[in-house]
């Protein structure tokens, strides 16, 4: 089911203090040079960051591939970054993040 068609809808804030600038910090979700080594650093990362572009993760963890894709929603560096999120935990439905 897509987004849309979610019945149940629930809202998790996080929020965290980092001792880096708000640019810095935006620009190591959209950076293709950069994300891969945090989100996935012995994994693959295909990503477009841009507004309707496409992402494509392929997480490692005890021995098995954990695949995450999804698309930019929008993107207003460096405060605001919206994107969909689909992987066995979403049981293959869409999730904003």
């Amino acid at each position: 089911r897509s987004m849309s068609e979610n019945e149940n809808t629930s809202t998790i804030e996080v929020r965290r203090l980092l001792a880096a600038p708000p640019a810095e910090v935006f620009d190591s979700w959209i950076d293709p040079a950069t994300f891969p080594s945090w989100i996935a650093p012995d994994g693959r990362v295909i990503m477009t960051p841009k507004v309707d572009g496409l992402y494509f993760i392929a997480m490692r963890h005890e021995g098995r591939v954990y695949p995450h894709y999804g698309r930019y929603l929008l993107i207003e560096r460096p405060h605001r970054l919206e994107f969909t999120w689909v992987s066995e935990g979403t049981r293959g439905n869409e999730s904003k993040v």
